[in-house]
């Protein structure tokens, strides 16, 4: 493992660093976000997790230095030159709570309540924390002959060349375990559960009133199937759309073989480049058409592929050619999936 990950002129990022950040950003947010919906005062998080960070900073050094005292007793100039580098992430966790304790008795805070917001983003924290340990090559564990080991080869901290128990990754999983077996506690307890990843919200559109007189309607044909005609000319992405097609069939009776073809990749084609007709109906719609069942078929039809596809895009989509169809009198639409 190698702690520096980047350099760029005087500039290193370390892994472990990197970790401590990812960590602490990734807990700030999900504490705050379950405080907003608990009905606590959210503002309040980011000071306190600042604070919180602070007097977890010089108990983490403190405590490394602590565990470093021989070193110091050989050579105090050992401070100085480790006052950017080494912690413990456990003295962190100390500190970390003695100043949260602090700062609600300050703010006159429940600190209780507000612990239960945040403790949760702490054991989310220390597992990208120790994830930057096993970076670093701190918190090692003894040598082994199993095969699930780790053999460091440049670690300041970690002897080198050995193979020794990833006692990190251990830790750092149960530390992820420990954050989940949370949120179950709290959803348990009928309190809020609140995820790192909110479903996007979904507008529920009421369908209008039935076409009355079919047989003098305009209808569109609209699909997230990926009909396009042969060879994609607009290069419509088979998964994650970023556009959408606009297709002529003034005329066309059919989707022929050879001539339609889907772009989407989220089902077996073959089916589809056989007989678009079988995504897309257009030809039972020309029938209808015929049969004065339809008054007519719009010349025009939408096209893009809904797998992936995310719903801001789906939606602007959407309004583009909904407009369009509205302008040129469309009474209705029939929408196809796949």
């Amino acid at each position: 493992m190698k702690n520096e990950l980047l350099t760029i002129g005087p500039f290193t990022v370390y892994g472990y660093g990197l970790m401590i950040a990812i960590g602490i950003v990734a807990g700030c947010l999900t504490a705050e976000y379950r405080a907003g919906k608990q009905k606590l005062d959210s503002e309040q998080i980011f000071p306190m997790i600042l604070w919180c960070l602070v007097g977890g900073f010089f108990c983490a050094k403190f405590l490394f230095w602590i565990t470093e005292w021989k070193s110091i007793v050989q050579d105090p100039g050992f401070i100085m030159e480790t006052l950017s580098s080494g912690f413990v992430v456990f003295g962190g966790i100390i500190g970390g709570i003695l100043t949260g304790l602090l700062y609600c008795r300050i703010r006159k805070l429940v600190f209780f309540k507000y612990a239960d917001v945040i403790l949760p983003s702490v054991a989310l924290a220390q597992g990208f924390g120790r994830i930057g340990c096993f970076l670093a090559g701190c918190c090692y564990g003894k040598e082994t002959e199993s095969i699930f080991s780790v053999i460091f080869q440049n670690s300041e901290y970690a002897p080198n060349h050995v193979a020794l128990i990833p006692t990190q990754l251990y830790s750092s999983g149960l530390d992820f375990l420990h954050f989940l077996l949370l949120m179950l506690i709290a959803k348990l307890n009928g309190k809020p559960y609140t995820t790192e990843f909110p479903m996007p919200s979904f507008d529920r559109v009421a369908p209008n009133p039935a076409v009355k007189d079919m047989a003098h309607a305009t209808v569109a044909l609209c699909t997230s199937g990926g009909i396009v005609p042969h060879g994609n000319p607009d290069r419509i992405e088979s998964s994650s759309a970023s556009k959408y097609g606009e297709y002529d069939i003034e005329g066309v009776m059919d989707l022929k073989e050879g001539e339609w073809e889907t772009a989407h990749g989220g089902y077996d084609p073959v089916y589809a480049n056989e007989d678009s007709d079988r995504v897309l109906p257009v030809d039972v719609l020309r029938d209808m058409e015929k049969e004065g069942r339809i008054g007519k078929l719009y010349r025009y039809f939408y096209s893009t592929t809904g797998n992936g596809t995310a719903v801001l895009s789906s939606k602007k989509f959407a309004a583009e050619y909904a407009a369009k169809m509205k302008a040129d009198g469309v009474d209705c639409v029939i929408m196809t999936s796949t």
